[in-house]
């Protein structure tokens, strides 16, 4: 495996090696000067394979250019100072090439001394500029990226573009195993369409052809999925109260109120039949403007394996007037033709925009019991919750009175406690054929009044199957 990528800005070691590799990266160097070079002395000639490379970099450093006008080449004789300080790093000896690595970046000047037959000198000298790891540089995918098959997405780096062919590779497992992408040339980019199977476990790595020690990965995993089935949700009366306040809590306009039907909005989920879990991407427009919703995948109880593998994985929901349920509650109460039953997993979220669309990717994965906001709540999240999202908007157009100011709410999900389910991240779905639907719920964040009481509004079918 490669060595994994750090986060780094670029030193100015790497800005003067990119402006150096403008130079010629063929052999260079430059003749004597030393104790020598005149008549009856030696002319001592060094070249070297590259002026600029890394730590990992073989330099080759050839003195077989140097002549004497009374001594063969072949009986003169060199010693090696690799990194200019003045201290030869290797006996007189008649072989004119040699072979070093520099530990450290930095410049260096590697000098040759070369000696005739009575002893006469010359000196020659070279520069070799060396960068450290940050001399190339994946830029994306770093991690986190969500890309779907048969999509064009960019493979980017920084280098100084002389490194010749670079080779992409990509893994789904994490790095335990490589697939090669493409060879290209140093250009700084390679505009991949993306290919299955699925995976969220991908990293890409990169290197030059001619160095493949000089590997550089992904930072993070990244998610690679694709969706072959999609469903247009559609709006059902909510039996609970309707929220009129954005995320911020500002009230929407009378007017917007007196209008808004979610019969307007148009919300399509497509997904993957066959995939390790519930995944796929939700676009919508048409909802309401700086909100959040719930999604959850619910069971139909008539398809009953399904429906406990929901349930198992997340919550219940049974009408005894209560709101949060157990596994006990359910065995005690599912044979009951009376009672009313429903499964369901919170498993992800998402915001709108000023105009109320948004689009989001989505992996179940997560178990979840409620959205918070840090502002409304005041609360932060424990250590078994989520990050903290981050969301600034200008409320501004037909949902508002009058245009307002900027702001910055904190939103973060709580992990599903009322039973012991997975950390976040970690929710694993049950092997087998699912029937379900997906459905989105209005986060009311606790409130009350204009704050709304979690409405459900919108749903459409969905199957797959968990292999």
């Amino acid at each position: 495996m490669g060595l994994a990528l750090e986060k780094r800005r670029l030193t100015a070691g790497t800005i003067a090696f990119a402006a150096a590799a403008a130079l010629a990266a063929a052999s260079v160097g430059c003749r004597g000067g030393g104790f020598g070079g005149g008549a009856g002395h030696p002319t001592a000639d060094l070249t070297v394979s590259s002026q600029q490379g890394w730590t990992v970099t073989v330099f080759s450093l050839d003195a077989s250019g140097s002549t004497d006008d009374d001594t063969p080449a072949a009986a003169l004789e060199v010693r090696w100072d690799f990194d200019g300080d003045g201290h030869y790093d290797t006996d007189w000896s008649a072989t004119k090439t040699a072979a070093h690595t520099y530990g450290a970046p930095g410049t260096y000047y590697p000098r040759v001394i070369v000696r005739d037959e009575i002893g006469r000198t010359d000196v020659a000298s070279a520069t070799i500029e060396v960068l450290d790891s940050d001399g190339l540089i994946l830029t994306a995918p770093v991690g986190g990226e969500t890309w779907e098959v048969g999509d064009d997405e960019d493979i980017t780096w920084l280098s100084p573009g002389s490194l010749g062919n670079i080779v992409i590779e990509i893994s789904r497992n994490g790095g335990s195993d490589w697939t090669e992408i493409a060879t290209v040339a140093d250009t700084g980019s390679y505009t991949w369409t993306v290919t299955g199977p699925f995976s969220d476990e991908c990293l890409v790595q990169i290197y030059p052809e001619s160095e493949p020690a000089m590997t550089r990965q992904s930072e993070e995993e990244f998610m690679v999925y694709e969706t072959d089935r999609s469903v247009v949700l559609t709006d059902i009366s909510p039996v609970t109260t309707e929220r009129w306040l954005d995320i911020a809590g500002n009230e929407y306009a009378d007017a917007f109120k007196a209008s808004y039907d979610y019969d307007d909005a148009n919300v399509t989920v497509y997904w993957a039949s066959t995939a390790p879990s519930f995944v796929g991407r939700i676009e919508a427009t048409g909802l309401k403007p700086n909100f959040a919703y719930q999604i959850k995948l619910c069971g139909v109880r008539s398809f009953l394996t399904s429906f406990e593998n929901i349930g198992y994985l997340g919550r219940w929901w049974i009408d005894l007037g209560g709101t949060n349920y157990t596994d006990a509650d359910y065995v005690a109460n599912k044979d009951d033709p009376t009672r009313i039953i429903e499964s369901y997993i919170l498993f992800e979220h998402l915001v709108t925009d000023n105009d109320g669309a948004v689009t989001k990717v989505f992996n179940l994965k997560s178990t979840l019991h409620v959205i918070w906001s840090q502002e409304l709540n005041s609360r932060d999240p424990g250590p078994l919750d989520s990050e903290i999202y981050t969301y600034s908007f200008t409320p501004s157009g037909p949902a508002y009175e009058t245009a307002l100011g900027a702001t910055t709410q904190h939103l973060w999900l709580e992990h599903e406690w009322v039973n012991p389910r997975p950390a976040i991240g970690e929710a694993v779905m049950t092997a087998g054929a699912y029937v379900a639907r997906v459905v989105l719920t209005e986060e009311s964040f606790h409130q009350s009044g204009l704050g709304g009481t979690w409405a459900t509004v919108l749903t459409g079918d969905v199957d797959f199957t968990v292999p």
